[in-house]
This record gives structure tokens, C-alpha cells and sequence, in this order.
């Protein structure tokens, strides 16, 4: 067992993305691209939504999840309506030929996800389901705290560097 936190986290990064390569491979098997099935489940699940929150759900750009709506709505699998509560805003929803795809989607891709947890075990699947969320919690904390350092330094940055140029543009006169 790797010691080194660095290491550790590192291994964890390699690793989540070699699962979520494989769940796009899993998905290319059916009709949709990865990030169409992520907005049909997520409509499928929570029902109509505006797409900024289905981005900030998956943690995916607006622009990637408004690239993969704009494939959707030419295929008829969503339509957008006006949000009630603020005009400027849509909301997207299932079609009916959405439902289907929603279904087919599941239905496809649930006989590889049941073979993986039977093999791997329910027990096991739960804990690790805990675990990354904990870790996606912790991650996303320190990340927000990163940002706003960034944000800081970056402030502070400029203001040297007005300074800077005021300094130089007064020697200069």
C-alpha cells in the first residue's frame, strides 16, 4: 500500500479516469455519446432542469453540456421550454422518444454495471460509493479554497503591478 500522499492521490486520479473511459466505452455500445446519456439520466432522475444544473451536478462545462443538448434536441430525445420563474432561462425536459432512450439506456448498460458489482461485491461497491463521495467532498472543499487563493494572489498581483507601472511612468516624467 502506497504511503506517499502524492502517490496516493495520483493513483486515485489514474484510476477514476480509467472508470470513467470504460463507462464511455460502455456507452458508446448504445445510440448516445457519454455526456447525452449523462443529461438523459440526469432528466431521467430528477426530472426537467435547466442545463447549468446539469453541468454543475457532473461537473461539466455549460458549453460541453449545451454541445451535447443542441445533438438531443436535432434527435428529438429532449425540447426546451421558457423557465416560469425567470425568462432569460430554459428548461429542458424528456420527450417521449427521450423516455425510451432513457430506458434503453439503463436497460443496457445495467447488465455490465450488475456483472461488475456482483464480481466486485455489493458490500464493497457501497463502501467505495461512501468513500469517494467523502473524497469528492473533501476534494472539492480544498479546491473552492484554492480558487479563492488564486483569486487573492492574483488580485494582490495586479496591484503590485499598477504600482509598478505608475512608479515607472513617474520616473520617467
Amino acid at each position: 500500500m502506497k504511503n506517499d500522499p502524492q502517490e496516493l492521490a495520483r493513483s486515485i486520479v489514474v484510476s477514476s479516469e480509467k472508470v470513467k473511459n470504460y463507462s464511455v466505452q460502455f456507452t458508446k455500445l448504445g445510440d448516445l455519446a457519454y455526456n447525452e446519456m449523462l443529461i438523459i439520466d440526469y432528466l431521467g432522475e430528477f426530472g426537467d432542469a435547466p442545463q447549468k444544473d446539469i453541468a454543475k451536478y457532473h461537473a461539466i462545462s455549460k458549453q460541453t453540456i449545451n454541445l451535447s443538448v443542441t445533438k438531443l434536441l436535432k434527435n428529438g430525445y429532449v425540447d426546451l421550454y421558457q423557465s416560469p420563474d425567470n425568462k432569460k432561462e430554459k428548461i429542458l425536459r424528456l420527450t417521449d422518444k427521450g423516455n425510451v432512450m432513457k430506458t434503453y439506456s439503463l436497460f443496457s448498460r445495467s447488465k455490465q454495471y450488475g456483472e461488475i458489482i456482483d464480481t466486485f461485491g455489493v458490500e464493497k461497491a457501497a463502501l467505495l460509493e461512501i468513500l469517494l463521495k467523502e473524497y469528492e467532498s473533501i476534494m472539492g472543499k480544498v479546491l473552492t479554497d484554492a480558487i479563492e487563493t488564486h483569486k487573492e494572489r492574483a488580485r494582490r498581483y495586479r496591484i503590485l503591478e499598477k504600482n509598478e507601472i505608475e512608479a515607472w511612468e513617474g520616473n520617467r516624467k
